[in-house]
């Protein structure tokens, strides 16, 4: 049931594995765009442990921390460093853009607003040990 913090809980994992998978997809898309000969399951598997880099809470967004970590990587694959590092900036690019009409979105006028009072997440009581 979604109105459970389990539920809940779910449906944000959901979402979260959602948004990193397309991420992933989305890099790949544009690595191979710039270097086509780079092979598909290393460079998934250097996608998806670059996302891990993010965890480390150096900069924001892990700006240039991924980029770094994932231009190694491919580097590491046979890639050219430029062309790695290229590879990385238009993916930052994009994330950007991308964020930025998301953000057009949220702040224009006349957006609809939400409802006065925040759904309520019920929680199951504890079982009472007597």
């Amino acid at each position: 049931p979604v109105g459970t913090l389990a539920g809940a809980a779910a449906i944000g994992l959901a979402f979260g594995l959602a948004f990193h998978a397309s991420a992933v997809v989305w890099t790949w898309l544009l690595i191979s765009a710039v270097d086509p000969s780079l092979s598909v399951l290393p460079a998934m598997a250097a996608l998806a442990i670059s996302r891990l880099s993010l965890a480390v809470p150096i900069t924001p967004s892990g700006i240039g921390v991924q980029e770094g970590a994932l231009a190694l990587l491919f580097v590491q694959l046979g890639m050219s460093p430029e062309t790695a590092l290229a590879g990385m900036l238009l993916a930052r690019l994009s994330l950007v853009i991308t964020t930025a009409v998301g953000a057009v979105f949220l702040i224009r006028p006349g957006r609809v607003q939400p409802h006065a009072e925040p759904p309520t997440i019920t929680t199951r009581p504890a079982a009472h040990r007597g």
